[in-house]
């Protein structure tokens, strides 16, 4: 072998010396950001927010800063999530609310109708006044809500 050959021989040693030195000191450092990738792309998008990424403070401060940060971002993902969950629940019932206030009493009042009609109908006129009355007092009570009344309105009824 000649001088140059040598030369080539030896550049060509030390620089897959090199490379393998760069890849095994920067083993960790790519696969910590894989591992960030993983989480991002197969948890994250599934909408897994319940994991963390392990801040390992033997790699570079870059990464490690990246770690914390996506934690902290995932975290703070979670509880928007939760809380436009929690507001669309809140905003769902808020709507049935009055859909539920005139349902009720409508359903009551011709419950009370039939009844009335059925007593009427077996003359049993006693039990068409006291679901009379008792209308009567329902319909006092929705017209009235939330409100304030005297003892002689009461009794006016």
């Amino acid at each position: 072998m000649s001088v140059s050959q040598w030369i080539y021989l030896f550049i060509i040693i030390s620089m897959t010396i090199v490379i393998m030195f760069i890849l095994l000191h920067f083993q960790q450092t790519i696969h910590s950001g894989g591992r960030i990738n993983y989480w991002r792309n197969e948890l994250c998008e599934q909408g897994e927010f319940d994991q963390q990424v392990r801040v390992n403070p033997h790699l570079p401060m870059e990464i490690q800063q990246i770690s914390s940060g996506f934690n902290e971002m995932v975290a703070h993902l979670e509880m928007l999530i939760t809380e436009s969950k929690t507001a669309v629940l809140d905003q769902k019932n808020a709507n049935c609310q009055p859909w539920k206030a005139q349902i009720d009493p409508h359903f009551l009042y011709n419950t009370l109708d039939t009844i009335n009609w059925k007593a009427i109908e077996n003359e049993q006129y006693e039990i068409s006044g006291m679901v009379g009355a008792l209308a009567d007092i329902l319909r006092y009570t929705v017209k009235n809500a939330g409100g304030t009344a005297s003892i002689s309105e009461e009794i006016a009824g």
